[in-house]
Parts: structure tokens; C-alpha cells; sequence
């Protein structure tokens, strides 16, 4: 799937919002999001950015249209351990001679994201509802590094550091479901795919790819 098609997508969600007529008072919903970021392709790779699964938190708001569609903003932010942290690494030369080593107290990824989504729902009469969703947005991804370098000849020296991503046009595609307790307040969950296109020549892959899976928490307005 492409960027160009989830931003059609989304843009016409929100022209649609803006044309439909209705005399109900508006309906809003706000959420809450926390769970797991999970990395894959280059961003999981061992051999490329080596990131592993961490924390992951969010928020929403949507203006719903009608039973069948919704549209919102939305953020997100990540926190990914590279897999050196907390690990030293030995190095070598060809014939196998020791070079020294490398210890990494603290190496992470944070990746935040704000963005515009489209929703489309399940129809569903009773407490417990789905929808699918489509957004586009924009990402980065920043590293920050505390270590310590040990040549087999001189002496250690520090290794501390933050590189960042410039910020990228991505998209997300995912599914949710929701349990309203009352007609206030609502539970479920969200997971969704993203990716951010990037700068091989800068950063060395073409795109950084993940997944989310969140616990919910929704209060809704005027419904």
C-alpha cells in the first residue's frame, strides 16, 4: 500500500466530515493507548538497526460521521532498547587478533509519530464494536547511545551520542475493537502496521517498519 493512497484515503474521510449534514449535536471520542512496539525488517534486523520490542504509548481524537465512518488525529511515541545495550562486544581483526571491546550502558530508539487517520466501521448493534483504520503522518526515529570504548592498546574513552532521522512522511494501517462499559466510557485495543519511508544514502535503509498492539481506554462525547 502506498503513502499516496492512505493520504487520499484520509483526506477524503475529512472532506466527507466537513460535507455531511447533520443536526445531531457533533460526537467526539478521546483515547488513550499504551502497549508494545514491536520493530521489524531493517529497524528488528541484528545485522542493521537491531531494535527489540519496548514500550509504547499514544492518544487519539475522532469526530464521528456517522455509524460507518470516523475520522481523527492521533500520536504515538516508542521506546525501543538497541540490542547492545547493557552487553559488551568484543572485536577482532581478520587474523584474530583482539582489537578491544565495547560496553553500552544505554543505547535507545524513540520513535514519535502524529498523524490523521480515517476509520471505517463494523456495524454493531450491541457493547463490543471493530473498525478498521488507515492514516498517514509523520515519524522520527531518534537514537541515543552511553558507552564506553576499550582498545586492546591506549586507553578507554567515552562513546555518547544522538543521532535523529529527519522528519518523514509514513503511513499505518490497522484494526481495533472496542467494549463500551456505559455510554461514556468504552475499553479494547489497537494494533497497526507503520511505515516510514527514509533516506538509504542518509540512514543506510530505505524504510523503518514496526508494529504496535495497545491496550485502550475511550471517553465519548455527546453520544
Amino acid at each position: 500500500m502506498s503513502i499516496k493512497l492512505a493520504l487520499r484515503f484520509t483526506l477524503f474521510c475529512l472532506v466527507f466530515a466537513v460535507t455531511v449534514a447533520n443536526a445531531a449535536a457533533p460526537k467526539f471520542s478521546i483515547s488513550g493507548t499504551g502497549g508494545l512496539s514491536m520493530p521489524s525488517g531493517d529497524f528488528g534486523d541484528k545485522e542493521k538497526f537491531n531494535a527489540s520490542s519496548g514500550l509504547s504509548l499514544g492518544g487519539a481524537a475522532d469526530y464521528v460521521i456517522n455509524s460507518n465512518f470516523a475520522v481523527g488525529v492521533d500520536g504515538t511515541w516508542n521506546s525501543n532498547k538497541h540490542g547492545a545495550e547493557g552487553k559488551t562486544t568484543y572485536y577482532y581483526d581478520p587474523t584474530g587478533i583482539p582489537l578491544g571491546s565495547a560496553t553500552y550502558t544505554k543505547d535507545k530508539f524513540t520513535t514519535s509519530q502524529f498523524g490523521l487517520h480515517g476509520k471505517a466501521m463494523i456495524p454493531s448493534t450491541g457493547p463490543l464494536s471493530g473498525y478498521g483504520l488507515l492514516g498517514v503522518g509523520m515519524y522520527n526515529v531518534t537514537e541515543k547511545w552511553e558507552g564506553t570504548i576499550r582498545p586492546s592498546s591506549g586507553p578507554a574513552y567515552a562513546d555518547n551520542g544522538k543521532e535523529t532521522t529527519d522528519s518523514r512522511t509514513g503511513f499505518k494501517v490497522g484494526a481495533g475493537g472496542e467494549y463500551k462499559v456505559n455510554p461514556q466510557w468504552g475499553v479494547g485495543a489497537e494494533a497497526d502496521f507503520n511505515s516510514v519511508s527514509q533516506d538509504k544514502a542518509k540512514v543506510g535503509v530505505s524504510s523503518i517498519t514496526y508494529m504496535t498492539v495497545r491496550a485502550m481506554v475511550t471517553a465519548h462525547i455527546g453520544q
